[in-house]
């Protein structure tokens, strides 16, 4: 059964409520930010480069949500999920990830999942850092209604999972698809986050991230889960899913101050 809009709606409801509760400060004026790099279908921050492209027909200088999509181990930019079907104004930010493959793909880290948890977490904690400074000068740059969710699929599911522990004062929400994260990542404070699993993933071993859930959801997070059988892919009914939930995220930031 799918995830309900209204669970999605619940789950960023509250993370606004815990948001708003917080000292009212004039805060210090920031660091003057150089987007010469930048345009309307991508650049370079800070190394890291992006593809963008705007949905829902609007003009790219207008402000509207953002949605970031990391791609996959090994996999780049241009193959990362872009979503055609979404109606209204969204800009898609698609970022290739920081190594290199022989193939001429690209990765987020130099580690796989199955690494030592210990030496994964020293590695996702340093790349979080990265991706932090990624996202609040894209912010800056190009203008945003809300906060931008973070999505994508395997390692970038991963890469969701860790920006929704790491940074939930940044991000409004997280999907993400066939990852997972090391007890080190673990944060129950994680912004609202929808999981996507298939239970017969070797890759990513389904019972590791059911783990992970079943930690997070028994400490109060705001976590939403659902599985199908499969293996380590976007099944049929998962791309639908994963669809409907970046919407959902993605319109409860229209009109919404950063």
């Amino acid at each position: 059964m799918a995830i309900p809009k209204a669970a999605i709606q619940a789950l960023l409801a509250g993370a606004a409520i815990g948001l708003a509760v917080k000292l009212f400060r004039r805060p210090a004026d920031p660091e003057p930010v150089d987007c010469s790099s930048i345009g309307p279908n991508g650049g370079t921050i800070n190394g890291i480069k992006y593809l963008e492209t705007v949905r829902g027909g609007s003009d790219p200088n207008v402000p509207m949500p953002m949605v970031v999509v990391f791609h996959s181990r090994g996999a780049t930019a241009q193959g990362a999920a872009s979503f055609p079907g979404l109606a209204g104004p969204t800009r898609i930010i698609r970022p290739a990830g920081f190594n290199k493959t022989q193939g001429g793909g690209n990765t987020w880290f130099t580690k796989s999942s199955k690494t030592n948890p210990e030496q994964l977490t020293v590695e996702m904690k340093q790349r979080a850092q990265d991706l932090q400074a990624f996202l609040s000068t894209l912010m800056r740059c190009r203008p945003t209604t809300g906060r931008p969710i973070v999505t994508g699929s395997s390692e970038g599911g991963h890469v969701a999972y860790l920006l929704a522990s790491e940074a939930p004062g940044l991000v409004a929400g997280a999907v993400a698809l066939l990852g997972y994260v090391p007890p080190g990542i673990w944060n129950y404070q994680m912004a609202p986050t929808v999981g996507l699993h298939t239970t017969g993933d070797n890759t990513v071993p389904y019972e590791r991230t059911k783990t992970y859930w079943d930690a997070m959801k028994a400490a109060g997070a705001r976590l939403e889960t659902q599985t199908w059988p499969g293996g380590h892919s976007v099944v049929q009914g998962m791309g639908t899913a994963w669809r409907a939930a970046v919407k959902a995220m993605a319109e409860s930031q229209r009109g919404a101050v950063a």
